[in-house]
């Protein structure tokens, strides 16, 4: 349902920018504008819910967190755009909800975010970075820092945003590469 406005307005843009000079080919423009109607859904779903369960600042802290260290570390990306704007919004809730009752486990799930880095980062990140390879500790090793602050801010919504993104940098035989 809202897959399919986000495509039809991602195809009546592309088709009305392409007809002017220096543009991008239509079907990149497509891509670009359904990736920007895609995140921006999701951002005002999850600030929807964030104000709606009063909680805009845990929401904020979790899905930031959440972003902030995907940027670096990858992560398994969902392939249908509609099940992973559901999936992020749940997820934050979901995070929201419990962080208050998970909060004096925030060390230990720190250390576990930690040692997902360790030994999973970066993943997955070959086709969303220009980045040579061989760069590719700084990832690991920015992803690192991040989660280390936390340690010192100590705050329980980071602390389960981060854990929630390491968990996707798990990569198993047979599954993703």
């Amino acid at each position: 349902m809202l897959v399919d406005l986000i495509e039809r307005i991602s195809n009546v843009a592309s088709n009305k920018l392409s007809q002017y000079e220096n543009m991008p080919e239509e079907d990149v423009m497509k891509y670009s504008i359904k990736f920007l109607l895609t995140n921006f859904l999701t951002i005002l779903l999850i600030v929807f819910v964030g104000l709606a369960i009063e909680r805009f600042y845990e929401v904020f802290l979790v899905a930031f967190s959440f972003a902030l260290l995907r940027r670096f570390i990858g992560g398994y990306h969902i392939k249908s755009s509609e099940l992973c704007v559901f999936a992020s919004v749940a997820l934050v809730t979901v995070l929201t909800l419990i962080g208050g009752s998970i909060a004096e486990y925030s060390v230990f799930i720190n250390i576990g975010s930690l040692l997902l880095v360790i030994f999973y980062a970066p993943h997955n990140i070959d086709d969303t970075t220009l980045v040579n390879k061989k760069y590719f500790f700084l990832f690991k090793l920015i992803g690192f820092c991040l989660i280390s602050i936390n340690f010192y801010i100590n705050n329980i919504y980071v602390s389960i945003g981060f854990f929630a993104e390491a968990l996707t940098i798990i990569h198993f035989k047979g599954g993703e590469k």
